[in-house]
């Protein structure tokens, strides 16, 4: 009879947890060149996103914020698609979807104590001094910094809008004048 109860009951099989890739298994280098930030200014941002990121303890699933803010950051700094992401860290394409809107959202929620604007008059004056003074652009009031934007091939000309990564894109640069 033990034998029987004993066939009936199944042992739950032990939980393994993979290794996940976090920021801070790369070197210095390689943080700049997969993030494109440094390995301190990616713990600064861990720290500030701590609270939104972090899990409540419910979920023994939940990946750690590190795991998060790499994921996210890494999808910023390659343009590439959420799958080829997860199989690099062994996160499913749905998590690194959850990952990357949740640091998005929390970056964007905190982006008013880090991007400042220059409203009043005379700030406004003073940065269109400073900007014409280092880089001889009269009348520039701020700048945000050049980016490629994604094309679908074009009849004419494609092999010139073919980038680094051999995709059609243009390079854009954003000034804003007045």
């Amino acid at each position: 009879m033990e034998y029987v109860l004993g066939q009936r009951i199944r042992r739950r099989r032990e939980r393994v947890y993979r290794p996940r890739q976090t920021y801070l298994s790369l070197s210095e280098e390689e943080c700049i060149r997969k993030l494109r930030l440094t390995r301190q200014a990616v713990t600064d941002i861990c720290h500030l996103l701590a609270d939104e990121l972090g899990t409540d303890g419910k979920c023994p699933y939940a990946f750690p914020v590190a795991v998060k803010v790499t994921a996210a950051l890494h999808f910023y700094a390659s343009g590439s698609f959420q799958h080829p992401l997860s199989s690099i860290g062994g996160i499913s394409q749905s998590a690194i979807n959850s990952a990357i809107h949740a640091v998005t959202s929390g970056l964007v929620r905190h982006a008013g104590e880090y991007i400042k604007f220059p409203v009043t008059p005379d700030n406004q004056e003073r940065a269109k001094q400073t900007f014409c003074g280092k880089y001889g652009f009269p009348g520039v009031l701020g700048v945000i910094d050049c980016t490629h934007v994604q094309l679908r091939a074009p009849s004419e000309n494609a092999l010139v809008y073919i980038n680094r990564k051999g995709t059609y894109s243009i390079n854009v640069q954003v000034m804003r004048c007045l």
